[in-house]
């Protein structure tokens, strides 16, 4: 998940935004403090097995490959090659 920082936390603050806050399902008035707590941790194992998965074909996270190649001016290989 280190690799793919930037991505996951954009990604985290929109879905607990979705959920939370009534621009999505409005949940945040409607459930207890444990329920913060499932979710969250649900929130963060998906985003574990998702980084997981996508840096299998990847080298970078999506915001992270963005960021790079603004950084350093050209462009940077998002797709891994494929090793024997």
């Amino acid at each position: 998940m280190g690799r793919m920082a930037l991505t996951n936390y954009l990604l985290q603050t929109i879905l607990c935004i979705f959920i939370f806050y009534g621009v999505g399902l409005g949940l945040g008035g409607n459930i207890g403090p444990s329920m913060f707590l499932v979710i969250g941790i649900g929130i963060y194992l998906l985003q574990m097995c998702f980084s997981a998965f996508w840096l299998r074909h990847f080298n970078y996270g999506p915001f992270e490959w963005v960021w790079r190649m603004l950084t350093y001016g050209k462009p940077l290989k998002m797709i891994k090659e494929k090793t024997v």
